[in-house]
C-alpha cells in the first residue's frame, strides 16, 4: 500500500488533510495554506503581492502512486508562502501626532525602505549621490526618476547604467552596512514621459539581479488601488502619512525643477561614512498633506517657475520645520489603509522650493504614486 508519510512543512503554513483520519494513502489529499499575514506563492514566483486586498490562496496536493505529495501545478515541488506587502514585524505609531523634527526608526518599522547610492560616469568629472526607494517584491523597487536619471546638461531622459546602482535593505544604520542586505541592478525603467524641466511624472523602477529573501527586516509595502477618473484626489488634503529617511543631504528639498536641485548639479560625493547624511541612523516623521489649492498657491507666491501637476501633491507643516527636510529623495510617503490595516506607498519624495529646507511655507512636493499603479503593474507582469 502506498503510504506518502506525513507532508513536509512550509514556513508559515499550515496543513489542511482532506479527510477526517488525516489520511496520507494513496489518494489522500492535503492543502498548505498560509497563514494570515503572508500570501503563498507558486514555487516559479519571484513576485510578491503589491495589492493590500490579494487574497491568500490554496496549494492542494495528492498522494501519488510514486509515494510523493504531488500537485497538479507544480509537482512535488512546495509552495512558499511569503510576508504580505504593507505588514512590517513592529506596528508603526498610529497617525494621529506629530513627530517633531522626526524619530528614530527600530528595526523592523520600515521594512521596505532602500537605499540606493548611484554613480553617473557618463559626466566629468564623475558623479556620485544617494536616494532612498521602497520595496514591491523580491525583485522590484519603486523610486523616482530624478534619482535614476543620467544628470546630463540637457534635458534628455537616459537612465543611468544598471551596473553602477548598488541597493542596500534591511539598513538601519546607513554608516555601518556590514549588516545590510546588498543588490546590484539588472534593469532600470524610468517612466517614459518623465519631464526633467518639471519633475513631472517622477517615478521609476528598478529590478534586482537576484531575488530576495523575505525577513523581518526585509519586507515589502502595498500598491494602493489605482487612481479611478473622477475619484477625489489621493491621499486627501490633512491626512497624515510616514515618511522615513536618513536625510540625504536634502539632495532634492534644497531646490526646484526651475531651479535645478542638487542632484542635477553637483551631487555630493559618496563616501563608506557619507558627510552628506544628516542622520546615519533611519529617521522617520509625521506629515499632513496638504491641499491641492495651498500647494498650488504657495508655489505661486514664489519667485519663478513652478508647475505643481495633478500628478503631485504637497506634504508638511504651514509653518515649515525641519521635519519636511526628512524624506530622501525617491523615498516613500505610506500611508495605512483603514480597512485592511496595510501600509500603501502613496506617494515618492520628488522635490520642494529654492528656499532653506524647512522654511515657512515651503512644503515637500510628491509623486501621486495612485496615478501609476497600472504602469508599474504593467512593468512587472511583462517582465515576469
Amino acid at each position: 500500500m502506498v503510504d506518502c508519510g506525513k507532508p513536509r512543512d512550509v514556513a508559515m503554513a499550515d496543513v489542511v488533510f482532506g479527510s477526517h483520519d488525516n489520511s496520507t494513502l494513496f489518494g489522500a489529499t492535503v492543502r498548505y495554506v498560509c497563514r494570515d499575514d503572508s500570501i503563498m506563492l507558486s514555487t516559479q514566483s519571484t513576485q510578491s503581492s503589491t495589492q493590500p486586498n490579494s487574497s491568500t490562496l490554496n496549494s492542494s496536493y495528492t498522494c501519488g502512486p510514486g509515494g510523493e505529495w504531488i500537485s497538479p501545478e507544480s509537482g512535488p515541488r512546495l509552495p512558499t508562502c511569503l510576508p504580505a506587502c504593507g505588514r512590517p514585524a513592529r506596528s508603526l505609531p498610529p497617525q494621529v501626532k506629530r513627530i517633531v523634527g522626526g524619530r528614530g526608526a527600530e528595526p523592523g518599522l520600515f521594512p521596505w525602505q532602500v537605499l540606493l547610492s548611484v554613480e553617473d560616469l557618463s559626466r566629468v568629472p564623475e558623479d556620485r549621490w544617494f536616494g532612498s526607494g521602497a520595496l514591491l517584491s523580491q525583485s522590484w523597487v519603486l523610486t523616482a526618476a530624478h534619482v535614476l536619471r543620467s544628470q546630463r546638461r540637457d534635458t534628455s531622459v537616459v537612465p543611468v547604467a544598471p551596473e553602477h546602482v548598488k541597493v542596500f535593505l534591511g539598513l538601519l544604520d546607513a554608516g555601518d552596512k556590514r549588516l545590510a542586505t546588498n543588490r546590484s541592478v539588472q534593469e532600470i525603467v524610468l517612466h517614459p514621459n518623465f519631464q526633467p524641466n518639471n519633475y513631472n511624472n517622477d517615478i521609476a523602477l528598478l529590478r534586482l539581479d537576484q531575488p530576495l529573501d523575505f525577513t523581518e527586516l526585509i519586507r515589502p509595502v502595498c500598491l494602493p488601488p489605482p487612481h479611478i477618473p473622477g475619484d477625489p484626489p489621493s491621499p486627501l488634503p490633512n491626512s497624515l502619512g510616514l515618511v522615513a529617511g536618513w536625510g540625504i543631504s536634502n539632495l532634492n528639498l534644497n531646490a526646484s525643477p526651475s531651479d535645478p536641485p542638487a542632484l542635477t548639479s553637483d551631487p555630493p560625493a559618496l563616501t563608506s561614512d557619507p558627510p552628506s547624511l544628516t542622520s546615519d541612523l533611519l529617521q522617520y516623521v509625521k506629515l499632513p498633506v496638504v491641499s491641492q489649492d495651498e500647494c498650488l498657491a504657495s508655489y505661486a507666491s514664489r519667485s519663478g517657475s513652478y508647475n505643481i501637476t495633478d500628478n503631485m501633491f504637497c506634504a508638511g507643516f504651514f509653518q515649515g520645520g525641519r521635519d519636511t527636510c526628512l524624506g530622501d529623495s525617491g523615498g516613500a510617503f505610506v500611508m495605512q489603509d483603514g480597512v485592511t490595516r496595510r501600509w500603501e506607498v502613496l506617494g515618492l519624495v520628488s522635490w520642494a522650493g529654492p528656499e532653506e529646507c524647512g522654511s515657512h511655507r515651503v512644503y515637500g512636493v510628491y509623486t501621486r504614486v495612485r496615478k501609476y499603479v497600472e504602469w508599474i503593474e504593467r512593468q512587472l507582469q511583462a517582465a515576469a
